[in-house]
């Protein structure tokens, strides 16, 4: 009896033995492995932000967002998509009171919305009245703006907050607008 117990405890170290050793390897040989990893947007806290004028086919409810003229104390764009099922409205109030509150402190903000530019009277309109948004969308029709923020449209919705930084524009702060709160903006625009 011993003896059959003996070599499944031999196989399990062994096994063991491997797993480690390969974690070694891994580490060793392959130091930048989370390099290999998909981007996610959180990446792109403290990279200079991406232009927004390009990609934008048009904007709702005032001109282009233009940080350079504007010179804006910090910017939060919120991406979202008005067919992601749902998932955002819930965020669209939310970000809206903060828009509002922060505005006289020199929070610009600006809605980024995947959608094309026939469906917007439809699909965004009624939105931008229902909740009564105080902030222009962009309609970024192709997606190519949230893709160089490292957003995939289905991921909707998403925050970033931008402040000036040497002549250019960094993201300051990236995540779910669950976690956009007056404290996280207080902190981008120094007040905390």
């Amino acid at each position: 009896m011993a003896g059959p117990l003996a070599r499944r405890l031999g196989k399990i170290a062994v096994v063991s033995g491997m797993v480690l050793a390969g974690a070694i390897a891994v580490g060793v040989w392959f130091p930048d492995a989370k390099k290999l990893r998909k981007p996610r947007p959180d990446d792109m806290v403290g990279r200079d932000a991406p232009g927004i004028a390009d990609e934008v086919e048009a904007w709702l409810g005032g001109d282009e967002l233009d940080l350079a003229r504007e010179r804006p104390a910090a910017a939060l764009l919120l991406f979202w998509h008005p067919r992601d099922g749902g998932k955002s409205q819930p965020w669209l109030a939310p970000v809206a009171k903060l828009a509002r509150e922060f505005a006289p402190e020199g929070l610009a903000t600006a809605g980024l919305c995947v959608v094309d530019l026939e469906d917007a009277p439809t699909l965004v309109a009624p939105l931008r009245s229902q909740y009564d948004l105080p902030f222009r969308i962009g309609l970024d029709c192709d997606g190519d703006l949230h893709m160089r923020y490292l957003i995939d449209k289905r991921k909707t919705p998403y925050c970033y907050l931008l402040r000036p930084r040497k002549g250019k524009w960094t993201v300051a702060w990236g995540e779910h607008p669950e976690f956009l709160t007056a404290e996280v903006i207080q902190g981008v625009l120094g007040k905390k």
